[in-house]
């Protein structure tokens, strides 16, 4: 029976073990975790006692309803089913209760970090949002009051709409240059190049998108959800970030995993079939016999195994130093893939989990959304060298869920924040609450979790092409595979840890079993294993193109077709008069709107 090694537990290694263990009994899965109690997924997760939560606020013990837990996220885990299809599938299967997601935002600007004075936060952005079937996105309205931002909200709203009408239209014209190219193969290789070579901020100035909309509004959105730079956010390939604004946050409802254990109860399905568990355990190195011809792995007890499949469930760094470090009865491992996991780039990443709204939230409550974005007083300018803050890293944006809005469970207690990469110093640990207002649950005392996130580059398609060809195949990593969040084409999310999880477990099965790896997706989308080795990307483009196809019929997207062929024969002069005034429309329209809100909110409020 082959001897199948996983380093690591997060959704990418599950997602393998579950696909090789679920149906299939002929191998044994060793899964490594170097987290004692817990899967890689759910270790910085925790319980949260609710107290009295239908009301029952007695002293005497009969009435009194028995207590109940439920499970906090960390980090929050929501998603939009039109960008993770596979894990749709997946949570599908696994038969996970899903749940609607509040998916409103709020932007803030931080104008004084001095450690000695009250954080002040100026929210220049604020909205609520309604369906419009037409349009197949939800449209923002403001909230309650006209100030000084109005004129700048209304050409981010204006803005908002037209990007998110034109990456709908982009992923279509995809389907159709896909299709023009098929037959041509350098063709297609050369326009695959050109539109990798592309990058965001790019994009924006050739569509001459306006500067406060990309400096104030896009980036931090995009960057708050990458937990990256607002700099890096704009330099990563335009393709995979008009696919993510045209398949998530612009179009469609947010959700999360239901039920009172969250994600743990996918890591316990994802998990049950394991052959053994080696938690508490790292791994230091893992290399490649001479003599035996299989690949031994080397463990933070000293104890070292034979496997004949060994599975990276890690970073790409991570994966790296552990390759790296080989004996002298080691086979070499190639040079090409020790620099492509070299060069793969990291940011790193904290989430504090406080109760302390000040500085982290909207000054006035009215303001507050399920996320809200914070960025320093200079950040605005996207310029990374300038933010000289003494807490946090430069350039990059705060943001902070607030748990009561995205988990009902929490709707009734104190609030509960989850903030990401935290711009100001962590709040002192909570206070007990007083007895005018009794909190409905209790939250553990906790310290930032630190994690390290992916950083999308214009050279990430070609390394992500590149790695791909290792998968599995060459002499000396012959049995070697890499899952992950970054092993993806798309922005790395848990989209990515489902499908290069599959694909790698389909291919053990190929290569082991002469069987089609079409076995172990039944479950799952038909295109994740039709990408040819070596070409990542062009299976991305493609597959999500023809996705796009089939979506729902939007009015926009066809008026933006006829737009587009007709500003097509107009000079450069006329189009940017064009786009102008739609702005302008735009503004007038959004004034009229917000004094027409706000003057209802006069007329009918209530004493």
């Amino acid at each position: 029976m082959p001897r199948v090694a996983i380093v690591g537990s997060g959704l990418g290694g599950l997602v393998t073990a579950h696909a090789l263990t679920n149906d299939h009994n002929d191998y044994e899965v060793h899964v490594y975790e170097k987290h004692r109690a817990s899967y890689g997924m759910d270790a910085s997760s925790f319980w949260v006692d609710l107290e009295a939560i239908d009301g029952s606020d007695t002293d005497s013990d009969q009435g009194r309803q028995p207590s109940r837990r439920v499970r906090v996220d960390v980090p929050v885990r929501g998603f939009f089913r039109d960008y993770y299809p596979s894990l749709v599938k997946l949570y599908e299967h696994l038969d996970i209760t899903l749940v609607p997601a509040s998916h409103t935002i709020s932007l803030s600007i931080l104008s004084d970090n001095d450690p000695q004075k009250q954080p002040s936060l100026d929210t220049y952005f604020s909205h609520s949002s309604i369906q419009l079937p037409w349009l197949n996105m939800p449209f923002p309205y403001p909230r309650h009051r006209i100030g000084k931002w109005t004129t700048s909200a209304a050409i981010c709203v204006g803005e908002w709409v037209r990007l998110g009408v034109h990456a709908r239209w982009w992923l279509r014209q995809q389907t159709r240059n896909n299709s023009d190219t098929s037959n041509d193969s350098s063709n297609k290789t050369t326009t695959m190049a050109s539109k990798r070579t592309e990058t965001l901020q790019m994009f924006l100035d050739r569509h001459h998108y306006h500067p406060l909309f990309i400096n104030t509004f896009l980036a931090p959105v995009l960057a708050s959800i990458c937990t990256c730079s607002l700099e890096a956010t704009l330099q990563m390939p335009s393709s995979i970030a008009l696919d993510f604004l045209a398949r998530g946050i612009m179009t469609q409802q947010a959700w999360k995993v239901g039920g009172e254990k969250g994600v743990g109860l996918v890591c316990d399905k994802l998990g049950q079939h394991v052959s053994r568990w080696r938690r508490g355990v790292g791994v230091v190195s893992v290399w490649k016999h001479k003599q035996t011809d299989q690949w031994m792995v080397r463990d933070s007890e000293g104890k070292e195994e034979a496997f004949d499949i060994v599975v990276f469930a890690t970073q790409a760094n991570q994966a790296y130093h552990i390759l790296r470090n080989q004996p002298s009865n080691a086979q070499p491992i190639p040079d090409g893939l020790l620099d492509t996991l070299r060069s793969f780039t990291y940011a790193p990443t904290s989430v504090l989990t406080h109760r302390q709204p000040n500085g982290f939230m909207p000054t006035d409550k009215r303001d507050w959304g399920s996320i809200n974005v914070v960025i320093r007083e200079n950040d605005h300018l996207v310029s990374a060298k300038k933010a000289q803050d003494s807490f946090g890293e430069p350039g990059q944006p705060m943001a902070t869920c607030w748990m009561n809005e995205m988990m009902s469970v929490l709707a009734k207690g104190a609030d509960l924040f989850q903030t990401v990469n935290p711009i100001i110093p962590p709040p002192s640990p909570p206070t007990t609450p007083s007895k005018s207002k009794p909190s409905r649950f209790t939250v553990p005392s906790t310290s930032p979790v630190s994690f390290a996130r992916i950083t999308l580059t214009p050279d990430t398609p070609r390394l992500l092409n590149q790695l791909d060809r290792y998968q599995g195949g060459t002499r000396h990593s012959q049995g070697l595979y890499f899952v992950g969040s970054y092993v993806y084409p798309g922005v790395p999310l848990l989209e990515g840890c489902v499908v290069s999880g599959v694909r790698a477990a389909g291919m053990v099965l190929q290569d082991k079993q002469k069987a089609t790896s079409r076995k172990v997706v039944e479950w799952l989308e038909p295109d994740v294993t039709g990408w040819k080795q070596g070409h990542i990307m062009e299976w991305y483009l493609q597959g999500r193109g023809r996705q796009a196809t089939s979506s729902r019929f939007s009015l926009f997207s066809l008026l933006f077709d006829i737009l587009d062929y007709l500003l097509s024969l107009l000079p450069d002069e006329i189009v940017i008069l064009a786009i102008r005034l739609w702005q302008t429309l735009f503004l007038v329209l959004y004034w009229l709107w917000a004094i027409f809100h706000v003057a209802c909110s006069i007329i009918y409020r209530r004493p």
